[in-house]
């Protein structure tokens, strides 16, 4: 991620949307999740380093599917154990054609050939829906339902079902 983010700065960007699929890496960039693997300590804190000298940095994570092209270049770069810029337009075509994240940032209109960044507090629009649709998003701990911290003194205890309570003159039944 790094080198793509130097790449970036070198390119004059301020504000960068970081794409990846690999969910453990974008979690312990946001900091979300707390990297343990102490070779990757020095990598990660490099890394966010760099990402201070931008403006604003955004993390997404994507399914493999639509991040083939990264997955082309990493499995590459793992091989020959370097990483290389392409300069091979046939390759860059064939990377373009496999990089399909902008369908899951963007939504196409072909009709007017324009991209419109759809609003992110809006509702979502996908092809699978007829109109837009709204999400609600719970954690696991939402979910769960909570017990009550709380007895009232006019209901018995669970466990005193049997026991005869006075009743409203005092006298017990």
């Amino acid at each position: 991620m790094s080198n793509g983010v130097l790449a970036a700065i070198d390119h004059g960007a301020e504000d960068l949307v970081v794409v990846g699929d690999s969910r453990l890496a974008i979690q312990q960039s946001v900091g979300v999740i707390a990297c343990r693997k102490e070779a990757l300590m020095t990598p990660l804190s490099r890394h966010k380093e760099i990402t201070t000298r931008l403006r604003s940095v955004k993390y997404l994570h994507v399914v493999r599917e639509y991040n083939a092209a990264a997955d082309s270049l990493a499995s590459e770069a793992l091989e020959s154990k370097m990483s290389k810029v392409i300069f091979n337009e046939s390759r860059k075509n064939k990377l373009c054609e496999l990089n399909r994240v902008s369908e899951v940032i963007y939504e196409t209109l072909i009709d007017q050939g324009e991209v419109k960044k759809p609003d992110p507090r809006g509702p979502i629009q996908h092809s699978a829906l007829n109109d837009s649709a709204t999400v609600s998003v719970m954690t696991r701990q939402q979910a769960r339902p909570k017990k009550k911290q709380v007895q009232f003194t006019d209901k018995p205890p669970d466990n005193s079902k049997d026991v005869p309570r006075p009743n409203s003159k005092g006298c017990q039944c």
